[in-house]
């Protein structure tokens, strides 16, 4: 009897270690990031496995300029700049591409609508700003801001505009006229109605970023690098990063929201002046530093599950090389996605798993 009691609480002890194991078993990244690769004299369109496997060109670039790669939402497609005034689509079932808009002036980067039905893009005639809506196969091009807005291009590549997660309005950011040059948040409804301008003053606001809830946007002013949230319904603005990291150069740019919207990820000037990534809780506005050099780190990305960012890293000064980097959302576990042997830019992570 005492030696089936033995076994049978060696077996209980081994059960319960068993359980433990797989209760803090180490989640692994999943799903895929799409990437732009340059070497000496090719820009291309990669994409890689979150886990580094199967990384593999898809099309080419034809610009230095951000690719302002954005995926659809069941992450088949991703549609991207591939030269100044153009915007095309991959799809990753089939690795054809397919110019949507070409031979027009300044396109800005796509974004696709939270249902896939619509992509938006902004370009201009002279100065005049356009918001435009398109479907994925070319059809059905409208403008949303009437003539009589008059607005003005902001001529910034960081001003895209963004829909809402409900997919209901965009926003944007754009001059008033040339006698207000000044940059305003504006959003408008999807269907072109109730433009309206969102109070932000003695701001140059850039990168809107709408929150998981649409309930608030993130942006950055480039007058005093501050990263600020204004509230969508009250238009009540809250300055996020503490003001003692305000005279260190490079401000909160690329600011990414987490998926459950309790922070917000972005580069800035570390006090070792190099580019960093930072992460800020948005209820206590505690900043935590997530990356620590060497060199620069750029452009975070979360993973759809918000356990992992994956972000640029310069890897040698002295010809600009740079990795993909993916670390747990904290900061801890970086590790290499990509060899280091290439100039490996601007990761997005895809909105699903394969």
């Amino acid at each position: 009897m005492r030696l089936k009691h033995c076994i049978s609480l060696v077996l209980l002890f081994m059960l319960i270690m068993c359980e433990q194991r797989s209760a803090y078993a180490t989640v692994e990244p999943t799903g895929k990031i799409v990437f732009a690769r340059a070497n000496r004299n090719d820009r291309e369109v990669w994409v890689v496995n979150a886990d580094g496997s199967e990384a593999h060109k898809l099309t080419d670039l034809y610009t230095d300029s951000e690719p302002g790669f954005a995926w659809s939402p069941d992450g088949t497609q991703v549609a991207f700049k591939p030269q100044m005034m153009q915007i095309a689509i991959v799809n990753l079932r089939t690795n054809v591409t397919r110019v949507l808009l070409k031979d027009s002036c300044c396109f800005d980067s796509p974004q696709w609508s939270p249902d896939g039905k619509m992509l938006s893009f902004a370009d201009r005639i002279n100065a005049t700003y356009q918001l435009n809506v398109i479907h994925p196969d070319g059809s059905g091009r409208r403008t949303l801001i009437p003539p009589e807005a008059a607005l003005n291009y902001a001529d910034s590549s960081s001003d895209r505009p963004t829909w809402s997660p409900d997919g209901t309005r965009l926003a944007f950011v754009a001059s008033k006229s040339d006698a207000d040059p000044s940059r305003s948040l504006w959003i408008i409804n999807a269907d072109g109605t109730h433009l309206n301008r969102l109070p932000t003053p003695d701001m140059q606001p850039i990168f809107p970023v709408w929150s998981p809830d649409g309930t608030q946007i993130a942006f950055l002013d480039e007058t005093e690098q501050v990263l600020y949230l204004i509230d969508v319904a009250t238009s009540a603005l809250t300055r996020l990063v503490p003001a003692a990291t305000m005279d260190i150069g490079l401000g909160p740019i690329y600011p990414s929201w987490s998926p459950d919207g309790t922070q917000i990820a972005y580069a800035r000037m570390s006090e070792e002046w190099a580019a960093d990534l930072f992460a800020i809780d948005i209820k206590t506005h505690k900043e935590h530093q997530l990356t620590h050099g060497p060199l620069h780190n750029f452009t975070p990305s979360w993973s759809p599950d918000g356990h992992f960012i994956v972000y640029g890293s310069l890897v040698r000064n002295i010809d600009a090389t740079q990795a993909l980097m993916i670390m747990d959302a904290d900061g801890s576990n970086p590790r290499m996605l990509t060899d280091g042997n290439h100039m490996d830019t601007w990761p997005v992570w895809s909105p699903t798993a394969p």
